[in-house]
């Protein structure tokens, strides 16, 4: 099996441990769901559209974490 290395932030390693803490899921689990997500906003950016991704648990100001 192809192995990746993912380099992220504290906070965004912190999120995605809350995340899938509170859904029950495995941290790779919510991983996959994460890359999964940033896959469809290529696409759709790939296509002439956007998308954002919002982060709930991330106070108003930084809430928002990307528009692809």
């Amino acid at each position: 099996m192809e192995q990746i290395t993912l380099e992220m932030s504290d906070e965004f390693a912190r999120n995605l441990n809350n995340i899938a803490k509170r859904n029950g899921l495995s941290r790779a689990l919510t991983i996959g769901r994460a890359l999964a997500l940033l896959a469809v906003a290529e696409e759709a950016q790939s296509e002439g559209n956007s998308i954002a991704i919002v982060d709930p648990e991330l106070n108003p100001i930084h809430r928002l974490v990307g528009i692809f």
